[in-house]
């Protein structure tokens, strides 16, 4: 989530902006008439700045595409990234010149990253998956305002990937998962996927 972006929830065609471009808007403010579904929708800014259109009138926008750019009135809304420090021993130092978790290939990977729904593979241009990448050749994340609305997206980035070639991988599975009654109401444990694995077997 980035205070400095507001982008609606919804896809919709601007009808206009409420403010000039360079005004300051206060949270809470309707910013922006969109237009979705024949109804004129008034979408409300998330944090209080200085504002910078993106976009204008009669533009189609989708759900979470930026809006408008604010300056902000209240800096401490902006968590500072702090860099990752940590030891890290390569694997070879465990195993050996020997370690090779992964041997296929890919021939195409089709995947739309996007700000909601992030998402980056370890896959060389000929297709060939790094030595030290094991499974997890490719991350998809997702975020939302609830679990729930989190989970959703989630579950669209997965169907809306494509991975071609000899290399396995769960995107099949991890969908099912993600739409098991005991993962969309959070009742699971540590033991609940070797659960799965063992009744599958």
């Amino acid at each position: 989530y980035n205070p400095s972006e507001l982008c609606p929830e919804f896809n919709g065609k601007i009808v206009r902006y409420l403010q000039d471009d360079g005004a300051m808007v206060n949270e809470g403010q309707s910013y922006v008439e969109l237009e979705a579904v024949k109804m004129i929708v008034l979408v409300k800014a998330t944090a209080a700045g200085k504002t910078t259109h993106t976009r204008g009138a009669g533009n189609i926008v989708g759900a979470s595409e930026l809006l408008e750019a604010l300056e902000l009135t209240d800096l401490t809304q902006v968590k500072k990234i702090v860099p990752f420090e940590s030891a890290y021993v390569h694997p070879t130092k465990h195993f050996g010149d020997g370690f090779r978790p992964t041997s296929d290939k890919t021939e195409w990977t089709d995947f739309q990253s996007s700000a909601p729904r992030p998402g980056y593979f370890g896959v060389g241009a000929n297709g060939d998956i790094h030595e030290y990448a094991d499974s997890q050749f490719g991350h998809i994340f997702a975020h939302g305002t609830t679990r729930e609305e989190a989970r959703k997206a989630l579950m669209l980035s997965l169907r809306n990937i494509d991975v071609v070639g000899t290399i396995r991988n769960p995107v099949e599975y991890l969908v099912e998962l993600l739409g098991m009654n005991s993962f969309i109401g959070n009742t699971i444990d540590t033991s609940w996927l070797d659960g799965l694995i063992k009744a599958k077997s």
